[in-house]
């Protein structure tokens, strides 16, 4: 998935009560229960879908690759007035 800095998406999982984790948090969040995903830096991240057997332990996980974006260089408008008196 793609995102720009500053935007998010929210990634879902049909498997109920696993954790969303990122593998680098500087370059993007993610919230541990909804799966939003905020861009924070350029750079690419691994966030994981982790489920945890509460019987056997075992664990399991799906991992999905999310890179972010750089912004464009803000533009720079300037006003320029024509006087005419």
């Amino acid at each position: 998935s793609d995102l720009c800095v500053n935007d998010n998406i929210t990634l879902s999982s049909t498997t109920f009560g696993g954790t969303w984790v990122s593998d680098d948090p500087t370059i993007a969040t993610v919230n541990s229960s909804t799966g939003v995903v905020l861009g924070l830096n350029p750079g690419k991240a691994t966030i994981r879908y982790v489920v945890t057997d509460n019987v056997t332990s075992c664990v399991a996980e799906q991992v999905k690759e999310v890179t972010v974006h750089a912004l464009p260089a803000t533009p720079n408008v300037q006003i320029q007035t024509n006087s005419s008196y």
